[in-house]
Formats: C-alpha cells, sequence, structure tokens
C-alpha cells in the first residue's frame, strides 16, 4: 500500500491550504488521493462527519489542495490517503490537526 508523508496543513483565514509529497509508487502507481477532513471534537461542535475531496492528478511531486466553506475560527482534523490498484493507504496515525483563523468563509 502507498504511504503518504509529510502533510502540511496551514490555515489561512477561513480555510486550509494542504500539501503533500508523493509517496514511493514501487511498482504500483498512485491513481488518485482522498482528503478526508471534519471539525476536531468541541463541547460545541455537533457536527462530525467527514467530509472527503478527491484529487485525480497523480502526477509526481508535491501536491496542494485549498479546502473552502470551512468554518472560522475552528479547529479540523485532516487525513490525507494514497490510492493504487493494490487499496488505500492506512490512515492510522496520519491525522493532523489545525485552526482555522477568524475572517470570511469562501464560497464555492
Amino acid at each position: 500500500m502507498p504511504e503518504v508523508f509529510n502533510v502540511m496543513a496551514k490555515s489561512d483565514g477561513c480555510y486550509i491550504k494542504l500539501s503533500w509529497k508523493t509517496p514511493s509508487a514501487n511498482g504500483c502507481p498512485i491513481t488518485h488521493y482522498t482528503v478526508h477532513y471534519r471539525e476536531a471534537m468541541s463541547s460545541s461542535s455537533n457536527k462530525r462527519e467527514w467530509q472527503t475531496e478527491f484529487v485525480l492528478d497523480t502526477k509526481k511531486g508535491d501536491y496542494s489542495l485549498q479546502l473552502n466553506q470551512l468554518n472560522c475560527s475552528t479547529k479540523y482534523e485532516v487525513i490525507v490517503v494514497a490510492w493504487n490498484q493494490l487499496g488505500g493507504s492506512h490512515a492510522d496515525g496520519k491525522l493532523v490537526y489545525v485552526q482555522t483563523e477568524k475572517g470570511t468563509t469562501l464560497k464555492r
């Protein structure tokens, strides 16, 4: 299974910029990535369903993705999963936390 590494998450206002390195294909090329995110557990948060973004571009090198339509001043959990014909990378231990800032939410 492919292993995503060096996932970086940066808040810029009410959205999150993610970047990561392409994992080694080991003879089985990456077909796509999925980015899963949700609000982190808090006493005021009832909305905890995972949202998913698909990244189909499988170029080699660094990847980046911007998550829009997020709540301002909110902590999020993010997981990036790489996929090939054998399946997806294990998400265990790959959870990244990032806090959005005060600002205005971007609309799609």
